[in-house]
């Protein structure tokens, strides 16, 4: 008498089931893929519906988390997540969580796509942040905005970094992509055109926002990341980055883009570093 199938073998063979459909149509046809010890105990309608539901949540959920990516692949959107899903299996209790490695997939397997459009894998990454950031399990408490009107100010006090915050750098300009699509225009021109960009959650709205940035304001933003920065020091670093010559021209805008951040809650207040 044959020994029972083990747990872990009857979960390998309804996954395969479930989410490889040439298993599926090869067990509905009677073929032989599946072990005929176990297959009379399968419901073969049931094996369909389940199939169906999980289908139907995995491609609302990657149409949900990358819809410019979906946009762009058109008729080979639908498939190409089938693809992913075969390649990177969910891995992680929560589901969002199984759209991560989108971009990653894209990286290694997209190729026929990055060819006509290179930036795909950032414009990918670029999408998933928005999730990643809404997940972060941080507190997010504004404090008071200090109006910096003494020397000493610039040098006891520093900017008080969003904590729901992320920096990212790339090849392409990702929001003139986004820009483009949204207008309906081609994105089949784009040239490499490095952009900066801060994504963060608004503590008032828990809302996600986009803010390109430019190459000083990135540093500065940056610099507040690693470890808390006098204003003071962060000034001396935009005087050092600025192509302007006039340093009072470039503490003047670095003021401006002080209140600039904290009007968009990218810095929340200030807090004492010295």
């Amino acid at each position: 008498m044959l020994a029972p199938p083990s747990l872990h073998e009857v979960e390998q063979i309804l996954s395969s089931l479930w989410l490889k459909e040439s298993v599926r149509r090869s067990f509905q046809k009677d073929e032989g893929c599946i072990a005929s010890s176990i297959a009379g105990s399968i419901d073969k309608s049931g094996v369909e519906l389940y199939a169906t539901l999980i289908e139907y949540g995995q491609q609302d959920l990657m149409a949900s988390v990358y819809p410019y990516c979906a946009r762009i692949l058109k008729k080979k959107w639908e498939p190409t997540v089938r693809e992913y899903f075969l390649t990177y299996p969910a891995n992680h209790y929560n589901l969002n969580r199984a759209a991560q490695r989108f971009p990653l997939f894209l990286k290694n397997e997209g190729k026929q796509f990055l060819q006509k459009y290179p930036f795909l894998v950032e414009l990918a990454e670029y999408e998933w942040l928005e999730l990643e950031l809404l997940e972060v399990d941080k507190d997010v408490t504004p404090q008071p905005n200090l109006v910096l009107s003494k020397p000493d100010q610039f040098i006891q006090f520093g900017p008080l970094l969003n904590p729901a915050l992320i920096l990212r750098q790339y090849e392409y300009p990702i929001s003139s992509v986004i820009e483009r699509i949204d207008k309906k225009q081609s994105i089949s021109s784009v040239k490499p055109q490095v952009s900066r960009v801060a994504i963060f959650r608004n503590p008032l709205t828990n809302h996600c926002k986009y803010l390109d940035v430019g190459e000083i304001a990135f540093e500065v933003i940056q610099a507040s990341i690693d470890v808390p920065h006098s204003y003071a020091d962060l000034i001396s670093l935009a005087v050092a980055r600025a192509a302007n010559p006039d340093p009072q021209k470039t503490v003047v805008e670095f003021l401006d883009l002080v209140e600039k951040l904290q009007e968009l809650q990218v810095f929340i207040g200030s807090i004492k570093v010295s």
